[in-house]
């Protein structure tokens, strides 16, 4: 503050002295003689000030003549080619991540193998939820570790073994649903089993070529595999369907194959049941064919039994057996009436009936005509109880023959026998 005001104060002492100076030399003019005035000189311009400027202009101008045109066909290739490497160099960095990925997903599943195996048994939930929270505190986030393990083997089941990988997300949200894991049971144990998922196979190994080959965006290969996964459930459904067709079809022809083998059982046992009471009507001489024919017979019903059982594994093998057997039946029944036609023809004088003619006549004729033809025909044969037989055995065999007409030849058999008896008694 002090320096200030000297400052101020020397100042005015200078001013003072200026104007004491003014005053003396206004004095010393005055007294002075007049002198002529000084022509005025015009101003001229400042030269110095417009020569820079003029020789920047002329320099910039020079500079500008001989700067080249730029090529912009030139610059836009080479943005874009900058631009393109650095999505290569990203996409190199996400197949990277890709590889290290998935081996993360195959240790996993290692992993959760040998932790639900003896000795650590534990449950495959608590398997991966371990796992789960390790991959986690590793990625900065949660991790589907299912999703994950899928990811793994649908790289395994779809790719090459030396072909390039694509980024993981593929795997994570696309193709990893192709890979399905069931449990399969293997010495004492559950195992996970992963297999792409039924029917689509080829569908799907094309699918991750095409994408591989095409560079096809994510929502792309989601959209092939969502019709992919279409496919299988109708071809599924389809297969379900057929076998569920098969199956009844297969019960129906082995209830077929029961019931026809229940009734061929039960006609031979009505057969047996026939020729004893044959045998019985017949006398001792009788008692010995019946019986090797009843054991026939019943033999003949167990096999018969045997077949139906057999059929139920395979209705088609015993379909083929029961028409077999029909056949035999058949034949065996030609056999009967024809043995009882070549007697009656043999044994019989003119005017006697035949047991085949018998038969015939037995299905339009009435109870007491058919005992009295039959009466004729056996007493007119030199071997009447032979006759009789043939005659008893065919009537019990023959499908046309009513059970009230085997029921009167029965009848007339044991009729027959004691009219022999007393005759003999008589001679």
């Amino acid at each position: 503050m002090k320096n200030r005001m000297k400052a101020a104060v020397e100042q005015v002492a200078t001013v003072e002295q200026v104007a004491t100076v003014a005053t003396v030399a206004a004095v010393a003019v005055a007294t002075v003689e007049p002198v002529e005035p000084v022509a005025t000189v015009e101003p001229v311009e400042p030269v110095a000030t417009v020569e820079p400027v003029a020789t920047v202009a002329a320099v910039a101008a020079v500079a500008v003549a001989t700067v080249e045109p730029v090529d912009l066909k030139a610059a836009t290739r080479r943005a874009d080619a900058l631009a393109h490497s650095a999505a290569t160099e990203w996409r190199r960095g996400e197949r990277a991540g890709a590889v290290a990925q998935l081996a993360a997903g195959r240790i996993a599943g290692e992993y959760v193998a040998l932790a639900t195996d003896v000795p650590l048994e534990m449950s495959r939930e608590g398997a991966v939820q371990r796992v789960g929270g390790m991959l986690a505190a590793a990625a900065g986030a949660g991790i589907n570790v299912n999703r994950a393990i899928a990811a793994h083997h649908s790289h395994r089941l779809l790719a090459a073994p030396d072909a390039p990988v694509l980024a993981y997300r593929y795997y994570r949200d696309a193709f990893g649903q192709l890979a399905s894991r069931r449990v399969e049971r293997r010495d004492g144990r559950n195992v996970d089993v992963w297999e792409i998922v039924p029917h689509v196979e080829v569908e799907a190994c094309a699918l991750y070529a095409e994408v591989l080959a095409t560079g096809r965006d994510l929502a792309g290969a989601l959209a092939g595999v969502r019709k992919i996964l279409a496919v299988s459930a109708d071809r599924e459904g389809k297969e379900k369907m057929l076998a569920s067709e098969a199956q009844r079809s297969v019960a129906e022809a082995a209830a077929a194959a029961r019931t026809v083998a229940e009734e061929g059982a039960e006609n031979a046992r009505r057969k047996a049941e026939a020729v004893a009471q044959i045998a019985v009507a017949s006398g001792a001489d009788a008692d010995k064919e019946a019986s090797a024919a009843a054991d026939a017979d019943a033999k003949q019903a167990e096999t018969d039994a045997q077949q139906a059982k057999k059929a139920q594994l395979t209705a088609a093998l015993q379909s083929a057996r029961l028409k077999d057997q029909s056949e035999q039946n058949e034949k065996r029944a030609t056999s009967i009436r024809a043995k009882a036609d070549a007697v009656g023809k043999a044994g019989a004088p003119a005017g006697a009936v035949t047991p085949a003619q018998m038969v015939r006549v037995g299905s339009i004729s009435t109870a007491k005509d058919l005992a009295v033809s039959l009466f004729a025909s056996i007493m007119a044969n030199p071997s009447p109880e032979d006759v009789l037989l043939e005659l008893m055995v065919l009537a019990a065999s023959h499908s046309k023959v009513s059970d009230p007409i085997r029921r009167a030849a029965a009848a007339f058999g044991r009729a027959a026998k004691a009219n022999v008896r007393s005759v003999a008694d008589a001679a």
